[in-house]
């Protein structure tokens, strides 16, 4: 029975680590240690030609601003919709009329290393 007692503490310390902590999905290819991710609403996505720019209110109550460099036509490779390939029709949705719809949300995956681009997961 005493050796009992330290098993449960580490348990229930491994599990207390792991809160807050979500595991990233397939698409994102960074070391989790170089890893950092940002959930909530999108306010702002603005297409440039070479580059988008996202502004993300957190569910954290904080405001992230994320820069995805991409080349003209290679936007959709960066983006994916509930874990899945980002098509023209989800960005038609996302983007009615061309205005982000106002509950657009989103999950943004970034890493530490310049040379991988952030991915975005959309929810709408």
């Amino acid at each position: 029975m005493g050796q009992a007692i330290p098993a449960l503490v580490l348990l229930a310390t491994s599990i207390v680590g792991a809160q807050g902590r979500i595991a990233p999905p397939a698409f994102v290819t960074c070391d989790r240690n170089e890893l950092t991710s940002y959930t909530g609403r999108v306010t702002v996505l603005e297409r440039g030609k070479d580059s988008t720019r996202l502004v993300i209110e957190t569910d954290e109550s904080t405001t992230e601003r994320v820069v995805i460099r991409h080349p003209a036509d290679d936007l959709l490779a960066t983006f994916h919709r509930q874990g899945k390939d980002f098509t023209d029709d989800d960005l038609a949705q996302l983007l009615p009329s061309g205005r982000l719809r106002a509950d657009a949300r989103a999950t943004v995956w970034v890493c530490a290393t310049a040379a991988v681009r952030p991915q975005v997961d959309w929810k709408f």
